[in-house]
């Protein structure tokens, strides 16, 4: 005797968007989710724990990320190294070209500094006569979602040869000088004449045309402080063809593999797209752009996913980046050997996103039983909150299995 019944469910979850496989929820997670949040839970490598809504399209928000940092080892590799370029002419003119480094720190700079003015000296080169700045190999980046009169350091503008973030943070000096907020960075006239008259204390980000300018800047203070004179201007311009007294390729002291790990921790946007526009340039030639970027990002996750995702920037400030939950789960499978790199916390890894409206949760849950999981979280609400979402997910894994 035939039974329609089973057939008749299977077509219902099919046919209804919140039922995709996997157990019923358990009550104190049913009632952490709204009921058009997005959840997706699979037990490694392929179980189906619990789902919501996981073939909706949402907005990832920073856990976008992750697919951003798959397509830079993709491309790059975890051992890569963002390259920083002197050359001085025979005028005595030191070129620096940059490629796109996003943790060219003062810290970096003055150790990069140190090297040149020390093979400099070696050579009997005891003075310049000018810097020049090459961010030839980004073009003119606009990122979707970043807003451009912004002065938050996550809507600082995109370059080759970017230092400190583009941001400058200062404070009041107690005879009510301004004074750098920073002990590493010197507050620059370059950039002083830039804060309010009358401001406390805060930040204040460079503007396309003063960000290039700014590592040249700051490279020129920590030659002098090295013993190198250095005079002249210092004014955006390619690195010529040569003849060169004098070439260096300075390397980053992080490998990407660590410059991934402090993305993950401080979730800077500006990060995120240095390291998507480089592996666009890397993979697609130069310069780099958006488009080169989200083409070397295809390629990369149809080889790995077998689809390419709609993203339009690699930070995840944009709402027109639109994946499903199933799919950051592909994506989360590709990263698990990179996992480490996460935020990790009470035996969970995780990447959080958040945008107004959006709060979003992607990674992996170890069980006090070793069983392995991934999850995927997304809300889109007011008052989503995909961390209370997590902690009843996290409470339900870690619960006592009892047996009837």
């Amino acid at each position: 005797m035939k039974r329609p019944f089973p057939i008749l469910m299977g077509l219902l979850c099919l046919l209804l968007p919140g039922i995709a496989g996997g157990e019923a929820l358990p009550a104190a997670l049913a009632a952490a989710l709204h009921p058009s949040d997005v959840l997706l839970v699979t037990e490694e490598p392929h179980r189906v724990v619990y789902s919501q809504h996981p073939d909706t399209l949402s907005v990832p928000a920073s856990t976008l990320k992750i697919a951003t940092a798959l397509l830079a080892f993709e491309t790059l590799g975890e051992a890569y190294r963002f390259p920083t370029d002197a050359a001085l002419t025979e005028d005595r003119i030191l070129y620096l070209k940059g490629y796109g480094d996003p943790l060219l720190t003062s810290e970096v700079i003055e150790k990069y500094a140190g090297v040149v003015a020390k093979e400099l000296g070696a050579s009997g080169i005891d003075s310049i006569s000018g810097i020049r700045v090459d961010d030839t190999y980004f073009d003119r980046i606009t990122i979707p979602g970043v807003i451009s009169r912004s002065h938050q350091p996550y809507d600082a503008p995109n370059g080759a040869l970017c230092a400190n973030f583009n941001t400058v943070n200062y404070r009041r000096a107690k005879n009510g000088g301004l004074i750098s907020a920073e002990p590493q960075t010197p507050l620059l006239p370059f950039v002083a004449k830039r804060i309010p008259p009358n401001a406390p204390g805060g930040r204040i980000r460079l503007s396309p045309a003063e960000s290039r300018l700014y590592a040249g800047h700051l490279f020129g203070w920590f030659l002098q402080k090295r013993g190198i004179k250095v005079t002249g201007t210092v004014a955006p311009l390619p690195v010529p063809k040569g003849p060169f007294l004098y070439t260096r390729r300075l390397l980053s002291p992080w490998t990407l593999a660590e410059a991934v790990n402090k993305l993950m921790a401080f979730s800077n946007n500006f990060m995120a797209n240095q390291i998507f526009l480089a592996s666009g340039a890397h993979a697609e030639g130069t310069p780099a752009t958006l488009e080169k970027g989200r083409s070397a990002f295809c390629h990369v996750m149809t080889r790995l996913i077998t689809h390419c995702p709609a993203v339009v920037e690699g930070s995840g400030i944009s709402r027109q980046n639109q994946l499903t939950a199933r799919t950051m789960d592909a994506l989360l499978e590709q990263f698990a050997p990179y996992a480490p790199l996460l935020h990790t916390e009470g035996g969970v890894r995780y990447k959080t996103g958040t945008l107004n409206g959006v709060s979003t949760r992607a990674g992996y849950i170890t069980a006090p039983t070793g069983r392995a999981y991934r999850f995927v979280i997304f809300t889109h609400r007011a008052k989503g909150n995909a961390g209370q979402v997590l902690d009843a997910l996290k409470a339900d894994l870690s619960a006592p299995v009892t047996s009837n």
